[in-house]
């Protein structure tokens, strides 16, 4: 019994030692080999999010700030867009989607953040978003009474090529926060549309139209849903796949994305 507690304490021993050497090792490379920001390449000393973005650029970032217009989620700028609870850009539109949120102004340095993490395999760029998503849900203390999350899918093809759907990861941080289920086998994307950036708005919702199949509808019905995406533009993609899922009854559909 004696000789297997003293191998114990040898092993740990040898084990806080490897820590504490690798504490060391990763000190002094930071001294000759400061972190650079992700965005402005600057050397980021203090190591804001793991040191992928500094503490200015991320401070940088432009939040939307209540109130929020009632369909979009931006913030309202105007006495009249306050007045109505719906900006400009809303008045005239319908979506099938009850409420939407959306963390940040699409601008700046968000904007490349996302778009690296879309499309340029840059997955550790997630921990700045989860940052933002839990400032979000911890400031605002919206969503809390959603049933279920999900992800807007991508067409086998696309995810074949991609090889990761970014809403699918942000909707399992979104789960994480919230402690609420992910439902990813219920909206599935039937068809291969073009990409939506390159199109106008009635393009878009052509283009969209019908891509989207519900399965398992009746794991919806009377949930209040949250669908979860990287972008609202237009909100054609997230009206269209609120419309498909509408038809099998939940109570409430809501939409969080990380900027608008």
């Amino acid at each position: 019994m004696m000789e297997l507690l003293t191998k114990l304490t040898k092993l740990l021993l040898n084990v806080n030692m490897v820590k504490m050497l690798k504490t060391i090792l990763e000190s002094f490379i930071n001294i000759v080999y400061p972190p650079i920001c992700v965005t402005c390449n600057k050397p980021n000393g203090l190591r804001e999010n793991q040191g992928l973005i500094c503490h200015e650029c991320y401070y940088g970032i432009k939040r939307h700030i209540p109130p929020f217009c009632l369909k979009c989620g931006r913030g309202l700028n105007s006495l009249e867009s306050i007045s109505s609870g719906v900006c400009r850009g809303c008045a005239k539109k319908h979506y099938y989607f009850d409420q939407a949120y959306s963390m940040c102004v699409y601008d700046g340095p968000i904007k490349e953040l996302i778009h690296r993490f879309k499309y340029n395999y840059k997955l550790q760029y997630k921990t700045v978003f989860e940052n933002l998503l839990k400032e979000f849900l911890q400031s605002f203390n919206v969503l809390r009474d959603i049933d279920l999350i999900i992800p807007i899918p991508l067409h086998p093809v696309k995810l074949r090529e991609r090889e990761y759907n970014q809403s699918q990861i942000l909707a399992a941080m979104a789960s994480q926060i919230l402690q609420k289920p992910v439902g990813s086998d219920i909206l599935s994307r039937s068809r291969n549309t073009k990409p939506q950036i390159d199109l106008k708005e009635e393009a878009r919702m052509k283009n969209i139209h019908g891509c989207f199949t519900v399965k398992n509808g009746d794991k919806v019905k009377s949930k209040q849903i949250l669908l979860v995406d990287d972008v609202l533009t237009t909100g054609t993609t997230l009206s269209e796949a609120a419309r498909m899922l509408k038809q099998h009854q939940p109570e409430k559909i809501c939409v969080l994305t990380l900027a608008s």
